[in-house]
């Protein structure tokens, strides 16, 4: 129950955070994105730490972490490094808007972050099968959706300039052979960050 607490109290706080970067501008409500991933991060940790209390070592341990630090690395190099930093998380004054980043990861799905963070929580799970690890993989995974629903809906049209345009070409989450073809094309031509 503690750490769907804990995953649960993190995503409010990403939203407290979102709400407060679309409208209320508040300096100390800016530290509530990073104190969220604290919070999740310790969530996660616990979920594993129970886990491995039934820890038996054999391929699917290993698969399981191998894929889990797969999806790390997406999910760090799609929310940190395929955006360019200044137009997406830049002070932007006068109420004028962010560009949106509409290639290279973004080209695949509007929210991939959803995508890699599922598959890191799947390969926690399948290192560490249990319910410790499912309730780890549902919650987050349940609640990030429930995330990026209310970024793509409210968020990101309130902070991002052509973002309708954007929801119209290219899918919420699930990509499609087009998009899987534009994100591998601009990933070969690095458009949009690494």
């Amino acid at each position: 129950m503690g750490i769907i607490l804990g995953i649960i109290g993190s995503f409010v706080l990403f939203f407290i955070y979102d709400v407060n970067d679309a409208l209320w501008k508040n300096k100390f409500l800016q530290c509530f994105f990073g104190v969220g991933c604290l919070g999740l991060a310790a969530a996660t940790v616990s979920g594993i730490w129970l886990a491995s209390f039934s820890l038996v070592l054999n391929v699917s341990f290993w698969a399981g972490i191998l894929l889990s630090v797969l999806f790390f690395a997406l999910l760090i190099d799609t929310l940190f490094f395929a955006l360019p930093m200044k137009a997406t998380y830049g002070d932007h004054v006068g109420g004028e808007k962010r560009t949106v980043c509409s290639s290279g990861m973004y080209a695949l799905c509007r929210h991939p972050g959803v995508l890699w963070l599922a598959g890191m929580y799947a390969g926690i799970w399948l290192a560490l099968p249990g319910s410790e690890a499912g309730t780890l993989f549902l919650t987050t995974t349940v609640c990030n959706v429930f995330y990026v629903w209310f970024q793509d809906s409210w968020t990101f049209p309130n902070i991002f300039d052509q973002y309708e345009k954007y929801r119209h070409s290219t899918p919420f989450l699930i990509p499609t052979m087009k998009s899987i073809r534009a994100c591998i094309s601009d990933l070969k031509e690095r458009k949009c960050g690494l």
